[in-house]
């Protein structure tokens, strides 16, 4: 092949050393016209001047390789086209492993193209040809389209490899990190460590999709490159493939945000159980028991040392669950937009906040009777002290 060029080549240099000396001699005489060896020597290897199709010497050049070599690339092309299918039709199922290899083996094929390529821009005389800049190289551009649609698939395939990787991370978080609200309701793990849980998962799924993102940035804009060269559309039908990941990336995020909020609500509803039953206990000793003696005397017997006791402990807890409560809201407020208008999500913590106002409610009412608890107790010493 590259003897085969060079002969051409130096067919070049013969007709461009003919014109050369001929235009010296026409300038000389300009009567001179194209009677005469030089010029009759100039039209063999180079033909008629303006013809769509290149005659001559290196016409014969041109229809030889087009015989011969472009026949190859079209091979090249169907072959990788099949293989690159059949990983297209994995992907599209899932079979993640199967497609990679696929496009690993399409890519086999689409790597024997450029020297071909290379070759023909040789062939036809470097920058002689006119190339076209596309995608940092310079193609003769009888040679744009199969270059384009090559190049089209062979990024296409990139993509997908790169987007199968991040799916079968998704993947594999989402079966493994579907359980801490089950093992949270079972007790088997304490809140923090399944919302700790929950927030790595999210956290993971919004790295991928960012990166899923950068993705389908990339290949939109290699495929505005491409576009107007060939009609092929294995970038696009990527991206399609890729934007789904990224949608059920996006779908598992929004689970797992629920999740998130779910077990943070229940947490709050039992603890604003616990907190009613507390308080109801140290109201109840403030209230006192009514005993009847001997005498069939009626007495109330309050015990306000105990109940402010049980309301101090009561207050001490109320504010964890108050501060938990508002780290939520605000979190709530911080979180994504997409989490925002959930309608899951947002029905959750509709219910979370409502329970933080119950919370603060029961603040209140805390307060006032550990301050009655304490003026009681106080009076009871003072009584005790007197006799």
């Amino acid at each position: 092949m590259d003897r085969f060029i060079a002969l051409k080549r130096d067919m070049y240099t013969s007709v461009d050393t003919f014109d050369s000396i001929l235009a010296g001699l026409r300038a000389a005489d300009p009567e001179m016209g194209d009677r005469n060896h030089l010029a009759f020597f100039s039209r063999v290897i180079s033909g008629r001047p303006g013809e769509r199709i290149q005659e001559g010497m290196l016409g014969a050049f041109d229809n030889y390789w087009e015989n011969s070599v472009v026949s190859i690339v079209n091979a090249i092309l169907q072959n990788a086209e099949r293989t690159y299918m059949t990983g297209f039709a994995a992907f599209g199922s899932g079979d993640y492993s199967n497609a990679a290899t696929a496009f690993d083996r399409a890519d086999s094929f689409i790597n024997l193209s450029p020297v071909y390529f290379e070759k023909r821009l040789s062939l036809k005389g470097g920058a002689r040809a006119q190339p076209v800049a596309l995608l940092g190289n310079s193609i003769v551009p009888d040679d744009v389209q199969s270059f384009a649609r090559l190049r089209a698939m062979s990024e296409a395939g990139n993509y997908l490899r790169q987007a199968a990787n991040l799916a079968g991370r998704v993947n594999t978080l989402v079966k493994v990190e579907r359980t801490p609200l089950v093992q949270w309701q079972e007790g088997s793990i304490a809140t923090a460590a399944a919302l700790s849980a929950e927030q790595q998962t999210r956290s993971t799924i919004a790295e991928t999709q960012t990166a899923i993102q950068n993705i389908i940035a990339s290949a939109n804009r290699v495929d505005a490159e491409i576009k107007p060269h060939t009609d092929a559309p294995y970038i696009r039908d990527a991206i399609n493939l890729i934007e789904k990941i990224n949608s059920d990336a996006a779908g598992e995020g929004l689970k797992a945000a629920h999740r998130y909020y779910t077990i943070a609500g229940s947490d709050l509803q039992r603890s604003l159980a616990a907190r009613k039953s507390e308080l109801e206990r140290g109201k109840n000793f403030l209230d006192g028991q009514r005993r009847t003696n001997a005498e069939g005397v009626v007495r109330v017997e309050r015990y306000p040392a105990e109940a402010l006791q049980t309301l101090t402990a009561m207050l001490s807890a109320l504010s964890g669950d108050l501060q938990r409560g508002n780290s939520l809201t605000a979190y709530y407020r911080n979180d994504s937009a997409a989490a925002r208008a959930d309608a899951q999500v947002t029905a959750v913590q509709t219910s979370s906040a409502q329970i933080i106002d119950e919370l603060n409610s029961l603040n209140a009412q805390a307060q006032a009777l550990a301050q009655t608890a304490r003026s009681q107790t106080s009076l009871a010493e003072a009584h005790r002290q007197e006799g």
